[in-house]
């Protein structure tokens, strides 16, 4: 009998305690983000932009979707804190050039449904305001972020460049060497065995070895606009094979039959089509832009697992009862 008094007594002091922190929050507030509100109303914005789902259920909101939610409203509120640390203020003058500039750019021209480019009514809405000048407060801080901590290495800009180039078939010339031997099943299974070996004169060691001749050209260019050349490429579906080898580790083809003989490509260089200064100086500010953007979420996850995020007990309705990492 006592021990049942006992677990009566502390279920009962559980709801209580569970009903007294529930009476302590404002129920307009969903979340604390270092102590600061996130409010019910700008959740329930998000929510109704996102093809009118709302809180109240009964519209096919999901859990996951109002997490989703609510994590990019925390996140929102960590980078104004943020920039309030590092005196970064966006002013109206900015706000108004932002809003006229935004309805001309091409992200409006291809997503006409987003907040920051349709103002429900002219340009003077409060609520585009605030779109346009939470945009514009998030370009700073990548910006700001991105220039601190971002990180532009050599080696890895080399490998974008090579991608960039092949993905947007963007290649006139690929300046090759080529390993060739007899064409033999043991030649191909002894080039396959080797496929990782950490030169192309490796490779050739493994076909010497197995007892067959094999050579190595001197450095040579394949012509893309060649018809010769394209026809050969055609044929053995070589240009595909060069495009792979491209961006691989080795830079290597698989063992590939050339006019009666087993072909090993290596790819040293690769020519752009046209303007290849300009070229690269756009695939440059694309590598950097995306760079940026791999800085700027590192730190928001930084700032995330540093932050005291605490949500309303009376939103847990919904499922959401942390947001901590």
């Amino acid at each position: 009998m006592p021990l049942v008094l006992a677990v009566s007594l502390g279920l009962v002091a559980l709801a209580f305690q569970s009903y007294y922190r529930r009476q302590l929050w404002d129920p307009e507030t969903v979340a604390l983000v270092n102590g600061r509100p996130i409010p019910r109303e700008a959740l329930e914005e998000v929510m109704s932009a996102s093809g009118g789902q709302s809180l109240t259920g009964g519209d096919g909101s999901s859990e996951q979707t109002i997490r989703r939610k609510l994590e990019s409203l925390v996140e929102e509120e960590l980078v104004r804190q943020a920039a309030e640390e590092y005196g970064l203020v966006i002013g109206q003058d900015e706000i108004e050039a932002g809003m006229r500039e935004y309805q001309t750019s091409r992200e409006c021209l291809d997503h006409p449904g987003r907040p920051d480019c349709q103002p429900p009514r002219g340009l003077a809405s409060s609520s585009y305001s605030k779109a346009v000048a939470k945009r514009l407060l998030l370009e700073h801080m990548t910006r700001m972020v991105s220039a601190r901590y971002a990180r532009y290495d050599s080696r890895r800009w080399r490998v974008f460049w090579r991608d960039y180039l092949v993905r947007h078939a963007m290649v006139s010339v690929y300046k090759v060497r080529i390993l060739l031997a007899q064409d033999d099943p043991m030649v191909e299974s002894a080039l396959m065995a080797a496929a990782k070996a950490e030169s192309l004169e490796r490779q050739a060691d493994s076909v010497k070895e197995a007892g067959f001749t094999v050579m190595i050209t001197e450095p040579m260019s394949l012509n893309l606009l060649d018809p010769e050349t394209l026809a050969l490429f055609d044929r053995v579906g070589l240009q595909e094979s060069l495009a792979a080898a491209a961006i691989s580790r080795s830079r290597r083809t698989g063992p590939l039959r050339l006019e009666g003989s087993m072909a090993v490509f290596e790819v040293l260089e690769m020519v752009p089509r046209r303007d290849p200064e300009g070229l690269a100086a756009a695939a440059k500010a694309t590598y950097e832009r995306l760079e940026g953007e791999k800085a700027f979420k590192s730190w928001l996850a930084d700032l995330r697992r540093r932050a005291k995020i605490v949500i309303n007990p009376g939103f847990q309705e919904f499922g959401v009862e942390t947001l901590n990492p």
